[in-house]
C-alpha cells in the first residue's frame, strides 16, 4: 500500500508489468542495463570498493582509466537507501548516448524528470504481460477503462485489480 501511496499519487494508479524478455531485448539490443535493486549499504560500500581497487590496479591507458571509470559509477544508479526495501526494484537504466536515444522531459512532483521512449509494441507482439489496477473508489470502472483503452491499441494483457482495499482518509 506505501507504494501506490507514494508513486500513483492520491493513491490511484496502475502498476504494469512487462515481460522478461522484452526486457532482456532492450538490454542486449539498445544497451540498456536490467538489474535489481540494491539496498543493502555494506554491499553497496563493498561494489564500489572492489571497482575502485580494479580500476586502480589494472595497466590501463589514461583515456581507458576515465573511460572505464565513468562505465563503473553508472550502476550507482542501482543503489538505494536501505528503507525502500520493500519495493524489490529492478532498474531498467540506459547508459546509451543521448543522440543515439534522445532524452525527453517530464514533469514530476518536485523535479523535471528525463527518460526514453521505447516502443513496446502492439497485439501479440506487445511486451505488456499484465496491467494492476490500484485501489481506488471505482474498481469496476477503473478495471474496464484500462481494458478498453488497451484494447483501442491492439494490445491484450491481463487486467486485474489490486487486492488492497481503497481507503480514503
Amino acid at each position: 500500500m506505501s507504494q501506490w501511496r507514494g508513486y500513483a499519487g492520491s493513491g490511484y494508479g496502475y502498476s504494469l508489468g512487462f515481460g522478461t524478455a522484452f526486457l532482456k531485448a532492450l538490454r542486449g539490443n539498445f544497451g540498456f542495463v536490467l538489474g535489481k535493486c540494491v539496498y543493502d549499504e555494506l554491499l553497496q560500500e563493498q561494489i564500489v570498493k572492489e571497482t575502485l581497487e580494479y580500476l586502480l590496479n589494472v595497466p590501463h591507458g589514461q583515456k581507458e582509466t576515465v573511460r572505464d571509470f565513468a562505465a563503473a559509477l553508472q550502476y550507482g544508479a542501482f543503489f538505494k537507501n536501505p528503507s525502500f526495501s520493500e519495493e524489490r526494484e529492478w532498474r531498467l537504466v540506459s547508459f546509451v548516448p543521448a543522440e543515439l536515444a534522445p532524452i525527453q522531459f517530464r514533469k514530476g512532483k518536485s523535479m523535471i524528470i528525463p527518460y526514453t521512449s521505447v516502443a513496446i509494441g502492439k497485439e501479440k507482439t506487445s511486451a505488456l504481460d499484465h496491467v494492476c489496477v490500484g485501489p481506488c473508489p471505482h474498481m469496476e470502472l477503473s478495471k474496464r477503462s484500462v481494458e478498453n483503452l488497451l484494447v483501442m491499441n491492439n494490445i491484450t494483457p491481463c487486467v486485474y485489480p489490486s487486492s488492497i482495499p481503497f481507503r480514503d482518509w
